[in-house]
């Protein structure tokens, strides 16, 4: 590589080889250069296409390289590695159909490509055709079993609610450990609280921890999970253990103090509860709705019926449409003795 960079070419080759040096060293402007230099001395060099193609690509040119995949497509149409790169750009680019069309005719070449099957399923799976996804994504696993992604198969899995077979993929990949054991046990956790099997869940998610702590960073949506499969689970306790570090973390999240509020609640320390409804609602407007009508709640509970009804009323103010803002109003209507006042008024 040395001599490339040193010699001046003298013929096409020569200029593809040095640009193909720069591009292995990240020098994409230098490797355009050469590239366009080889194609200017032999137009049908499709290597020089799509060696400058992958550095357009990598300086966020997508139309040029584009341009640049589609004619070496045009010089060498059997060459499925073109449709590839290709695909790869029209999928980030947001162009499933066509990105759909180019992994498809990967795999007509050469119906081995697992990476084709893998591609397209993700396509499939982002446009909710989750069997075809499935489909895609178990040949992938069929050509390359010990190191396939069997994450994503479990993920069309939990969207179709299979969660069995959701967390059979999970275990595989975490047994295989082949780079994809912590989105095993993120997605199997989730698997396990849809089944309603929070203390398995709860395993994971603390098994998750551990592997992130060792790395340094712990999200707080990840003990923000842990919480919520504790206060499904009645512990609500360890919930308002996991939401509190979850807030150290993340202190604007107006959800989390949405849900510490209602595990408070829960142990009955109201006050508690309605302190953090405040401080979730001017954090989160979109459901403040929601929160409104638990802290309404919660001042039922205390027997504070005139706070109620107006936390109830804010709430259909924000939503017209919340029914259970205006039962719960009702409710407190009804405590109040104001039976004319009940739920629809």
């Amino acid at each position: 590589m040395a001599l490339v960079d040193e010699l001046e070419p003298h013929d096409a080759e020569g200029y593809f080889s040095r640009g193909r040096a720069h591009y292995d060293k990240r020098d994409y402007d230098h490797a355009t250069a050469d590239c366009t230099k080889a194609i200017e001395l032999d137009p049908k060099h499709a290597e020089a296409y799509c060696i400058r193609g992958a550095a357009y690509y990598c300086k966020l040119e997508w139309q040029h390289a584009i341009a640049d995949y589609s004619r070496a497509i045009e010089i060498l149409p059997q060459c499925a590695s073109y449709y590839t790169y290709r695909g790869e750009v029209y999928r980030d680019t947001d162009r499933p159909d066509l990105a759909l069309a180019d992994f498809t005719a990967v795999i007509e070449l050469n119906p081995l490509d697992e990476g084709a099957y893998y591609y397209r399923g993700r396509l499939y799976d982002d446009q909710g055709e989750y069997d075809l996804a499935i489909a895609d994504y178990s040949k992938a696993i069929e050509l390359n079993p010990d190191e396939a992604d069997y994450c994503s198969r479990a993920d069309a899995y939990l969207h179709k609610r299979d969660y069995d077979h959701a967390i059979a993929d999970c275990t595989k990949a975490i047994e295989l450990d082949a780079g994809y054991i912590l989105a095993g046990y993120g997605s199997r956790a989730r698997a396990y609280e849809e089944q309603r099997e929070y203390d398995l869940a709860i395993a994971d998610y603390t098994t998750l921890i551990e592997l992130h702590s060792k790395n340094g960073f712990v999200s707080g949506n990840l003990y923000a999970s842990r919480g919520l499969a504790y206060y499904n689970y009645g512990d609500c306790n360890l919930a308002i253990a996991d939401y509190s570090k979850a807030i150290e973390l993340n202190p604007k999240a107006g959800w989390l103090h949405s849900c510490l509020g209602l595990a408070y609640a829960n142990l009955g320390d109201y006050d508690h509860a309605i302190a953090d409804f405040s401080t979730a609602i001017p954090l989160d407007r979109h459901g403040a709705h929601y929160i409104y009508y638990d802290r309404g709640n919660t001042y039922i509970n205390k027997g504070e019926l005139d706070l109620a009804i107006a936390d109830y009323s804010k709430a259909i103010e924000l939503d017209p449409l919340a029914g259970f803002a205006y039962d719960g109003r009702g409710n407190a209507y009804s405590r109040q003795g104001e039976h004319n006042l009940l739920s629809f008024q």
